[in-house]
């Protein structure tokens, strides 16, 4: 059994589109492939650059201060966690320090899927945001129309002495 197999396996029977959020995990699933798109037309494709986190950076000052910034990252997100105020910030800065001090590409690569899964998890945040807005408006422009039908009808039986 390959990796890739393997890596399939672990994910069971899982489908994005039958999801709790399949839906709209699809839609920036799809938004993020044309970006991808995008940056390859731009950038050429099959770009490789060095990963330039610790498992391919000399030790050194640079490393140990990126490992700093990871213990402060953590140790901020636990405040904002107990504080009850964590954020996407929070939780994406945490993702990115941890990828940063990351020393095998096993381990790098796990780190990024868990950072992009973040990422893709953020905006759809944001989307159910706007979702809920939406739907907020609607509500609202419905009552208003219960308000004025409201209106409408104790005119009709008031003024104008109308059964309804």
């Amino acid at each position: 059994m390959n990796d890739d197999t393997e890596e399939a396996g672990d994910l069971g029977d899982y489908d994005p589109v039958t999801a709790l959020a399949g839906p709209l995990m699809k839609k920036v699933l799809n938004e993020v492939a044309l970006t991808r798109q995008k940056q390859d037309g731009e950038h050429g494709f099959f770009r490789d650059y060095a990963n330039g986190t610790a498992g391919t950076l000399p030790m050194g000052p640079t490393i140990s201060r990126e490992r700093e910034h990871a213990s402060d990252m953590l140790r901020r997100e636990g405040q904002g966690q107990k504080s009850g105020k964590v954020t996407w910030r929070h939780q994406l800065d945490v993702a990115h320090a941890l990828v940063v001090v990351e020393g095998t590409d096993e381990s790098l690569r796990k780190k990024l899927l868990e950072l992009a899964a973040l990422s893709v998890a953020w905006v759809e945040a944001i989307d159910r945001r706007q979702d809920e807005k939406r739907i907020e408006r609607k509500v609202q422009r419905a009552k208003r129309g219960l308000w004025l039908s409201r209106l409408v009808d104790w005119i009709r039986v008031h003024i104008f002495r109308v059964r309804l």
